[in-house]
């Protein structure tokens, strides 16, 4: 156990330095150099995030034959599989920004994210859907709420931050490349949904889901 926390300590020590350098490095490239350095920078970071995402998903996957394994193994692939086309959309716009410029207003990234996002909402779906059945005796109705409220308020707020801007934003961009910048915000709020009720559900531990009633115990 202890050697466990250690670990854990580790990381998390290992994360805020990186986030940190990150920030700073940021911060000098705003302040002194060009904005093209700042976009593929930033782009780059993205790949990189993108990528310990997809990797953290399948270390996930190889452990979840240690609890619920038939239950989440499906969902756990679902995420991991658009996980990964994620990281490949996020490799494909950079290297577009890097060799050719701005993509076009749709791209072979957006196409590949838009599967991305199919896959890892259909995971998420699949996993929360069985586990909120518990949550209807054990007391988390309040958070479940939270968990469509909070998203639910952001996804407006973003929206129609958008919608202020659609006139200017199809005049500079496009029509294609507006519509495809909202559906990002409509798909980015439903995943923060799913996500915070995961969150809500084993936010208590995992004790839930050994009590007497699970019909997977």
């Amino acid at each position: 156990m202890r050697k466990c926390e250690r670990r854990g300590s580790q990381v998390y020590y290992f994360l805020a330095l990186s986030v940190a350098a990150a920030v700073l490095t940021f911060s000098l490239l705003t302040l002194y150099s060009e904005p093209r350095c700042v976009e593929l920078y930033v782009n780059t970071l993205t790949v990189l995030a993108a990528g310990a995402a997809f990797w953290a998903s399948l270390r996930v996957l190889e452990r979840q034959k240690l609890i619920l394994y038939e239950l989440l193994r499906a969902s756990w692939f679902y995420v991991s599989t658009g996980l990964g086309l994620w990281l490949a959309a996020e490799t494909l716009w950079l290297a577009h920004i890097a060799l050719l410029g701005e993509p076009p207003g749709l791209s072979a990234a957006d196409i590949a994210r838009a599967l991305g996002y199919a896959l890892v909402l259909a995971g998420l779906y699949k996993g929360v859907k069985p586990l909120s059945l518990l949550t209807r005796g054990a007391g988390l109705g309040y958070k479940m709420r939270l968990a469509y409220a909070i998203p639910s308020a952001l996804g407006a707020l973003l929206i129609a931050a958008a919608l202020a801007e659609i006139p200017k934003a199809v005049a500079e961009e496009g029509l294609l490349a507006v519509i495809v910048g909202i559906s990002y915000v409509v798909l980015d709020a439903a995943l923060l949904t799913l996500s915070l009720k995961a969150v809500a559900f084993f936010w208590r531990g995992g004790s839930l889901v050994a009590r007497p009633y699970s019909p997977w115990a």
